[in-house]
């Protein structure tokens, strides 16, 4: 264990392993060996930031809120203004000119 990979790495002692294997052997929605199982054990989270939100989240929701006073401010543009209105001509009309 190196104490200066700022806790990115988790000792992984035998009641650790024992742990991850049964949830191996429930199935993969459980857990892979890429992937270990939604457990205390195998948080990565520090304990002071358990309950905050995080940067990302707060990040989305500002620009969520931005977006609707931009539009809450500004009417919304009518994509067109009328109908299109399509006609085909026969092409015997076109031999008599």
């Amino acid at each position: 264990m190196n104490p200066g990979d700022g806790g990115s790495h988790i000792p992984l002692l035998f009641p650790l392993l024992d742990c991850w294997a049964s949830a191996m052997g429930k199935g993969p929605e459980y857990a892979t060996l890429e992937m270990p199982l939604n457990h205390s054990h195998f948080s990565m989270v520090p304990i002071e930031l358990l309950g905050c939100q995080s940067l990302l989240a707060a990040r989305h929701q500002q620009q969520a809120d931005e977006q609707v006073k931009k539009l809450a401010v500004t009417p919304p543009v009518p994509t067109s203004s009328g109908p299109i209105i399509n006609v085909n001509f026969p092409p015997e009309l076109f031999q008599a000119i």
